[in-house]
């Protein structure tokens, strides 16, 4: 399962990057609203989570990665549409991310907490807090 929501969070990722900002302005607004579980207003799907988490993940790593970007070859037209997609993501979406990324990581803690008090040690939400801070992390730096 892993090995599919990585390929599919790359794919994501890259489409992303193709139609982002020109095209797909409302990319994080969208994914937003797939993390919503049907049926309620506070709680987040689990595994659509993980999937946002790794496509943050990756575009974060495509864009702003000086290790993986310093790995391949320097290109005008790349440097130029990364130096645009990070000024649209600081213009218009990285509050969404932000409230996103912590409302998630905050309702997952308390899915966890419950979770580890029912006496359920392997939870799902275990991944989602790991990978959510590890989402952060990436664009945070």
């Amino acid at each position: 399962m892993s090995v599919l929501r990585n390929k599919v969070a790359q794919v994501l990722a890259l489409f992303f990057l193709c139609t982002y900002p020109r095209q797909w302005r409302t990319f994080f607004t969208d994914f937003v609203a797939v993390l919503q579980a049907p049926g309620s207003t506070s709680a987040f799907n689990p595994l659509a989570s993980l999937l946002f988490f790794h496509t943050l993940i990756e575009i974060s790593g495509e864009v702003a990665d000086q290790l993986l970007k310093a790995a391949r070859s320097f290109t005008p037209g790349r440097h130029e549409r990364d130096v645009k997609v990070r000024d649209a993501i600081r213009d218009g979406d990285a509050a969404i991310m932000n409230d996103t990324v912590l409302a998630v990581v905050v309702d997952a803690t308390e899915k966890l907490r419950l979770a580890r008090a029912e006496g359920n040690a392997n939870s799902i939400y275990d991944e989602v807090v790991d990978w959510g801070l590890r989402a952060f992390a990436s664009y945070a730096r």
